[in-house]
C-alpha cells in the first residue's frame, strides 16, 4: 500500500492538474460543431467552418518524437519506416509510474509530438487542451473507432466527452485461466460457460476454492483478490461527478474476502514472478484472473498442459480490461502531419484486430480454436468481452480515489468488529470527504456551459 507521503504528494499534483483544468476551462471558446458529413479520416479537408485546415496532412516528413510508458517494439517501428521513410522518429521510455508528471512538463518544452498513454491516465489531460481534438478537422479521426465496442469509444473522449483526445492502440480483457482437467475430475463446472454462470454467486467461488485446497490446489492467490477483481470493473464516478461506486459489489467483496481469510484460501502466490509460475507448473495454481495477453506467457511456462486449460469469465460476473494503451497528438508539436500519420497508422493496426474478432461473432467458424486450449474458440471470447465492459467515466481523480480506497482496506480490514457494510461506508466516506474540493471543482467545469 501506499504511503502518506505518497499520497500527499498525489494530491498536491492532482490539485495543480485541476488548478490547470480551471484555467483552460474559463479561457476556452465555443467550437463549431462537426458536420455529419465529414470527410474520411486521414485526408486534408476543410474545417467545418469552411477554412482551410491549419495541418496539410499529406506532408508526412521530419524528424518526430514520441514517448511512451513502454519500450515500442520492432515490429511496430519496422511497420511506421516502412509506411513513412520520410519520417525520422526519436522514441523515450518513461517509467510508468512517473509518465503523467512527466508528460505534463513535457508541455513547457514544445519537445514531443507523440504521447503513449494508459487509458486510466486520460482523465489528467483532458481538459487542458494537452492533446489535439482529432474529432475535427483535419482529422476527422470518429470513424477509425467504428469497429470498436461503444463503452469503449467514449473512454477515449474528454471528461465533457466533447474532444476526441486519443486513439487506442491495444487493449485486453480480463479473463479466468483454468485448469479444465481439475475441474472436471473435482465434479466442479469445467465448460467455459458453465462455469462463468456458476462463479457469479461468491459462495459457489468459495466452495470451489475449498473443494480444491484439500488437493493443495488453489484458486484464489490473496485475500485482497476479490476487492483487486471488483476495482477492476468499477468506475468511482458517474457522469455527474456523483460516487457511483457499485455498493452491493463492494460489500460482497469485502465479506468474501473475510471468507478467504478465515479458511485460509489463499495461496500468496504471484503468477508474475518465477515461484508463482513453478506454481502452475506444479499443478498448484490451477486458476487464476489476467488479461488474455497471458495466454502466450501460459504456453511458454507449461507447454506440457496443452489441452489442460481453458479460459472464461471472470467471477462475479464482472467485466474488466486488463489495460487500454492509447495515443495522443500533441496540441503542441511542430509536425502534426506526421504525428497524425503515425497515430492513425499505429491505430488501424488495432482496429485490424479487432475487426476480425469482431467477424468472428457473426461467423464463428472463423476462429479456428486454440489447440493449446483444448480447441476452445479463444477469439469469440475476447470479444465478448470487450463487448460487454461497462461504460464508465475516467476523471482525473480516479486514481486517487483507488488508492483511498486501498489504504482504508488496508487500515481496517483485520477489524473485525466492523460489518462489511461498516467498510464500505468508510471508505466512501474517505474518499468523497478527502476529495470533497477537487469533485466540486470537476462538477463546476462539467456546469459551465
Amino acid at each position: 500500500m501506499n504511503s502518506n507521503n505518497d499520497i500527499y504528494s498525489r494530491r498536491i499534483f492532482l490539485t495543480i492538474t485541476l488548478i490547470l483544468l480551471l484555467v483552460v476551462q474559463v479561457g476556452c471558446t465555443s467550437s463549431q460543431p462537426l458536420s455529419k458529413n465529414g470527410p474520411k479520416p486521414g485526408l486534408t479537408n476543410e474545417g467545418p467552418s469552411g477554412q482551410a485546415p491549419s495541418v496539410d496532412l499529406t506532408k508526412v516528413s521530419g524528424p518526430l518524437t514520441l514517448w511512451s510508458h513502454y519500450e515500442i517494439g520492432d515490429t511496430e517501428k519496422a511497420l511506421i519506416r516502412s509506411r513513412y521513410p520520410d519520417v525520422d522518429i526519436t522514441y523515450k521510455t518513461i517509467p510508468a509510474d512517473k509518465a503523467v508528471h512527466a508528460y505534463l512538463q513535457s508541455f513547457a518544452e514544445d519537445s514531443v509530438d507523440l504521447f503513449i498513454l494508459k487509458g486510466s491516465w486520460l482523465g489528467h489531460f483532458s481538459e487542458i487542451d494537452l492533446f489535439e481534438d482529432l474529432s475535427k478537422a483535419p482529422y476527422f479521426a470518429d470513424p477509425l473507432l467504428d469497429e470498436f465496442p461503444g463503452p469503449l469509444r467514449s473512454s477515449y473522449r474528454s471528461f465533457d466527452e466533447q474532444k476526441l483526445l486519443a486513439l487506442p492502440l491495444a487493449v485486453d480483457p480480463m479473463v479466468t485461466f483454468y485448469r479444465y482437467d481439475v475441474f472436471e475430475q473435482a465434479n466442479l463446472p469445467s465448460r467455459p460457460e458453465d462455469l462463468a454462470d456458476y462463479m457469479v454467486d461468491h459462495a459457489n467461488w468459495l466452495h470451489a476454492a475449498k473443494s480444491l485446497k484439500s488437493g493443495n490446489q488453489w484458486i484464489i492467490p490473496w485475500v485482497s483478490e476479490p476487492l483487486t477483481l471488483v476495482t477492476a470493473g468499477s468506475t468511482f464516478f458517474d457522469k455527474n461527478m456523483n460516487y457511483s461506486f457499485d455498493r452491493n459489489q463492494l460489500v460482497n467483496a469485502l465479506e468474501t474476502g473475510w471468507e478467504i481469510e478465515k479458511y485460509g484460501l489463499a495461496s500468496s502466490s504471484n503468477i508474475y514472478i518465477d515461484s508463482g509460475k513453478i506454481g502452475i507448473k506444479d499443478n498448484k495454481t490451477v486458476m487464476f484472473y489476467a488479461g488474455v495477453y497471458y495466454a502466450e506467457e501460459l504456453k511458454r511456462i507449461a507447454p506440457d498442459m496443452a489441452g489442460q486449460w481453458r479460459m472464461t469469465a471472470l467471477p462475479f460476473g464482472i467485466n474488466a480490461l486488463s489495460y487500454q494503451d492509447l495515443i495522443a497528438v500533441s496540441s503542441r508539436s511542430t509536425n502534426k502531419s506526421a504525428a497524425w500519420a503515425v497515430a492513425q497508422l499505429l491505430t488501424e493496426n488495432q482496429r485490424t484486430s479487432v475487426e476480425r474478432l469482431k467477424s468472428m461473432q457473426l461467423h464463428p467458424e472463423l476462429d479456428p480454436g486454440d489447440p493449446y486450449f483444448g480447441g476452445q474458440k479463444t477469439g469469440l471470447l475476447q470479444y465478448r468481452l470487450l463487448d460487454q465492459v461497462p461504460e464508465g467515466k475516467l476523471t482525473p481523480i480516479d486514481e486517487e480515489s483507488n488508492q483511498i480506497l486501498w489504504q482504508t482496506w488496508n487500515e481496517h480490514f483485520y477489524e473485525h468488529s466492523l460489518s462489511a457494510q461498516d467498510l464500505a461506508h468508510a471508505i466512501e466516506q474517505d474518499i468523497t470527504s478527502g476529495l470533497e474540493q477537487e469533485i466540486q471543482s470537476l462538477k463546476d467545469i462539467l456546469a459551465d456551459p
